[in-house]
């Protein structure tokens, strides 16, 4: 596991063990973030939910994001991305959180700018994608216009609409899909 591009590429990255941990394969992540590059830049608040490694938040700031937050429940998985983020000389671009979602969205909101891009990688037996989507749409959390990708299994289909979310694209990789989100507060239903 690495950082594919930008200031940090080719970094290996320090991974977590275990059955239930799944980092997003390099490929996939490579694909996504060339799609995401135009919006990557110096105004880019990235929120990582779920972050495990941190490989997500640390690939965007290697491309160009102004800050990341990443946020996870396992205090191993926070350690092993702030030490992704010492190896990438990231670190000052980062803040660490510790908290389940969406029960951590509510303080995000508060102690943060609005994030640019959302992504987040919830397990994939992860009970509630509808209710983690209306969640993302609290007020402050989300800035207008602002992207949500949630990364999940080929079991799962997810809602074209959840409150202020619109969903304009799905990229399969095999087993893996994305679903791409647009944050469209001014949208009337």
């Amino acid at each position: 596991m690495r950082i594919i591009a930008g200031t940090a590429r080719s970094i290996p990255l320090v991974k977590l063990s275990g059955k239930d941990i799944r980092p997003t394969p390099d490929r996939v992540r490579e694909s996504i973030f060339n799609i995401l590059s135009p919006q990557l830049d110096e105004t880019t608040v990235f929120l990582d939910l779920c972050t495990g490694t941190g490989v997500n938040a640390l690939e965007a700031l290697s491309r160009g994001a102004k800050q990341a937050i990443l946020v996870d429940s396992a205090s191993e998985s926070l350690n092993i991305a702030r030490k992704n983020a010492q190896k990438t000389k990231l670190e000052n671009q980062c803040r660490f959180v510790r908290g389940a979602i969406p029960t951590k969205l509510d303080y995000i909101a508060k102690q943060f700018l609005p994030a640019t891009i959302v992504y987040a990688d919830p397990p994939y037996a992860y009970p509630d994608y509808p209710g983690l989507l209306e969640a993302l749409t609290i007020p402050n959390l989300l800035a207008p216009d602002a992207l949500v990708l949630i990364e999940h299994d080929n079991r799962h289909t997810l809602t074209e609409q959840v409150s202020t979310l619109q969903q304009y694209r799905v990229q399969t990789y095999g087993s893996t899909h994305i679903s791409f989100y647009k944050n469209v507060p001014d949208y009337q239903l």
